[in-house]
């Protein structure tokens, strides 16, 4: 069993930041805020951190061997300032994080046993490809699409897209189980009375009585409907994160050059078959960009 020297040992050997905001949302839903020792939060927007708490910070630790349990997280945005402006993107000395609680999960408990001052791991860069493409131009429509904590990149790159597509649309579609989950959902829909070209749709699946899930929006037309935006490929793009029913998460079969899909019905098989988008990759360029969440 390890002593109290021993932990205290490893611990200042290994964490190297603090958290110095915690949002509890839901009992298992949170907004953290984590500052790094050395004060560097570089990140751009859509990539991930990974987070970490030895495993001996647990409620229940016997004799098992100290081992840091090591998660990644997309890096979120805190979307504006106190004064209610865009968030000014080149203030980075912290990690915003948009956490649920996992019960079974042999991470995220402890991160929910933490508080203000706690201590642990982060790593030294953000890394990850689901990022804003190198070309978005002033007057087309970018569709984020997301279920859950899956909204968290989307809130980095929205604060950064905002200000130059200034002839173009802002869509965000925040899917959620129950209405209080919609953490950011004040935040939002206070920006978009600043900002005439963001649409903020919230939906919720387990209490609103007419159920609509995202992809509806496109099957049944009813963004062109309800909300006057037609979808052009070439003017679009759209980014996926979250649950992967929702995405479909394809997958391209070499010997036929065609796209599986794990799930029938996902919104990037409904997006290319409607819209004839293609799914983005560095060499080829393309409108449709998904990040798996679990």
């Amino acid at each position: 069993m390890l002593t109290d020297i021993q932990k205290e040992n490893l611990r200042a050997e290994s964490y190297n930041a603090e958290i110095i905001s915690f949002e509890r949302v839901k009992d298992d839903l949170a907004i953290i805020r984590i500052k790094p020792d050395d004060e560097n939060a570089e990140y751009s927007a859509g990539q991930f951190i990974s987070l970490g708490i030895y495993n001996f910070e647990r409620d229940r630790f016997g004799h098992e061997e100290a081992k840091l349990i090591k998660r990644p997280y997309s890096v979120s945005s805190p979307i504006v300032d106190n004064e209610c402006q865009l968030w000014d993107i080149e203030y980075r000395d912290f990690y915003e994080l948009y956490i649920v609680r996992v019960e079974d999960g042999e991470l995220t408990p402890m991160i929910f046993n933490c508080d203000v001052g706690s201590r642990l791991f982060i790593t030294k860069e953000a890394k990850g490809s689901y990022v804003l493409p190198k070309k978005i131009n002033s007057d087309d429509t970018v569709i984020f699409a997301s279920t859950g904590t899956g909204l968290a990149p989307h809130n980095s790159m929205m604060v950064e897209l905002l200000p130059h597509l200034n002839k173009g649309k802002v869509i965000v579609f925040d899917c959620v189980r129950y209405f209080s989950e919609l953490a950011y959902s004040q935040t939002l829909d206070k920006l978009r009375k600043q900002y005439d070209n963001l649409i903020y749709i919230p939906l919720c699946t387990r209490e609103d009585g007419n159920k609509v899930y995202i992809q509806d929006f496109f099957v049944k037309d009813m963004l062109s409907e309800e909300y006057g935006v037609c979808i052009k490929a070439e003017k679009a793009h759209v980014f996926c994160c979250g649950n992967p029913a929702m995405i479909g998460m394809p997958k391209l079969n070499r010997s036929t050059d065609t796209y599986d899909f794990q799930f029938q019905g996902g919104l990037v098989e409904t997006l290319m078959n409607k819209y004839n988008m293609t799914i983005f990759n560095r060499k080829t360029g393309g409108n449709i960009h998904f990040e798996k969440y679990w």
